[in-house]
């Protein structure tokens, strides 16, 4: 596998930023919040789901090279800043619009739109996974502003692991396929004991 296949596998290739590519997303954000914007149950409008995060310098598992951040910084305010920011607060002035989740909201505005610590509990939502600590005990938890994602890892159930296979020994706990669901492959499997 190349380093481009790799890059897709696990979603942080760049979004292209062509006039084509623009005016697509230009015309689905328009179909999507017309659609949705008479949704009582909408309370606000996000251009994407820890984006801004992946881009600063505080997202653990990803880096950018030096020389390619420039690039990555300019294509991400030129899609997400330039392009569906104004769109969406066009088509819906009546809900705040976030640029990314986490955020820190008008201070990540004031950092031109890519704040240094998107997470920070002092501006705007957190997201927190820690399977290290005792879910049930909630000091464990940050004292945000708003925690915006969480969760806690446990098994699918079987009914939609029947969806993917009728093999029953691939049911087993440690067998091949439910290692491969899990993410934390050090010890994963036996914190879900």
């Amino acid at each position: 596998m190349n380093l481009g296949e790799i890059c897709v596998s696990i979603s942080i290739l760049r979004y292209p930023t062509n006039k084509n590519f623009l005016q697509n997303i230009q015309n689905e954000i328009t179909y999507q919040v017309n659609r949705l914007k008479s949704h009582a149950s909408i309370a606000l409008w996000s251009a994407n789901n820890e984006n801004e995060a992946s881009i600063s310098k505080r997202y653990s598992g990803y880096h950018i090279p030096d020389a390619e951040r420039p690039k990555y910084e300019e294509d991400y305010r030129l899609l997400y800043a330039r392009t569906i920011m104004p769109l969406v607060q066009t088509l819906d002035p009546t809900r705040p619009f976030l640029l990314s989740s986490p955020s820190n909201g008008w201070e990540t505005v004031k950092e031109n739109y890519i704040a240094d610590d998107p997470q920070s509990p002092v501006f705007g939502d957190v997201h927190y996974y820690n399977d290290k600590v005792d879910p049930w005990n909630y000091t464990f938890f940050p004292i945000t502003r708003f925690l915006s994602e969480t969760g806690l890892q446990s098994m699918a159930s079987l009914e939609t692991l029947l969806q993917i296979t009728n093999d029953t020994k691939e049911l087993a706990f440690e067998s091949p396929l439910m290692r491969h669901r899990q993410h934390n492959i050090r010890d994963g499997q036996k914190q879900m004991l």
